[in-house]
């Protein structure tokens, strides 16, 4: 399973960071007193971090998500269209130490047309709607496997390895990362049906 540390910033670094993000919070900045941003490093946009914004502010109702660097801010809005605008920027890194990290961020962050799609790790990446018996959880948690990089071709494509949760069903799939950044899914093959799980990445 890849690991993904968040640091906590100190309110110095967020007072910084929010002045920076102030003509995407409609020209005021949330208070750093009242503000948590947990930060991340993503090694295939080097220089950048991943944020977690989150806060008493009207603004944090849900938390906010956002790639930053000094001087740069990209914003999170479950769409591709912030990725591949900075993939264009020629800012992506791809290669074998990195794209199964940036498959598991961009399916993370871009919601699936037709619904809710995650990629399934470990059982415990699972939201259950209500906790299965310990004998079906491990059932389910025999049959997944982490994302891994199986080959990379001529052309720069990347093809990955692993298990995904689309609405109900557990799914083996191949996951295809194009040297754009370009991240296509396919279910090769239904592993579980009907699971006890909230259908979507909203639900409370």
């Amino acid at each position: 399973m890849t690991q993904t540390v968040f640091r906590k910033l100190s309110k110095d670094e967020c007072a910084t960071i929010l002045v920076e993000m102030a003509p995407f919070f409609e020209g005021s900045s949330p208070d750093p007193a009242t503000t948590q941003i947990l930060a991340q490093d993503v090694p295939f946009y080097p220089g950048y971090a991943l944020l977690e914004l989150s806060g008493r502010d009207p603004f944090f109702q849900d938390p906010v998500f956002a790639l930053w660097k000094p001087g740069a801010v990209r914003m999170l809005d479950w769409t591709n269209a912030p990725l591949y605008a900075l993939n264009a920027e020629g800012a992506l890194l791809l290669d074998e130490r990195t794209v199964v990290r940036y498959a598991l961020f961009f399916l993370a962050n871009v919601r699936a047309m037709g619904g809710f799609l995650a990629v399934v790790e470990t059982v415990d990446n699972i939201r259950w709607r209500e906790e299965p018996p310990p004998g079906a959880r491990h059932a389910v948690s025999s049959v997944i496997v982490p994302v891994s990089l199986e080959r990379q071709d001529e052309a720069g494509c990347f093809f990955l390895n692993g298990c995904v949760l689309f609405k109900r069903s557990l799914f083996k799939a191949a996951i295809t990362v194009f040297p754009d950044g370009a991240v296509n899914v396919s279910a090769e093959s239904c592993l579980i049906e009907d699971l006890p799980v909230l259908d979507d990445l909203f639900e409370r």
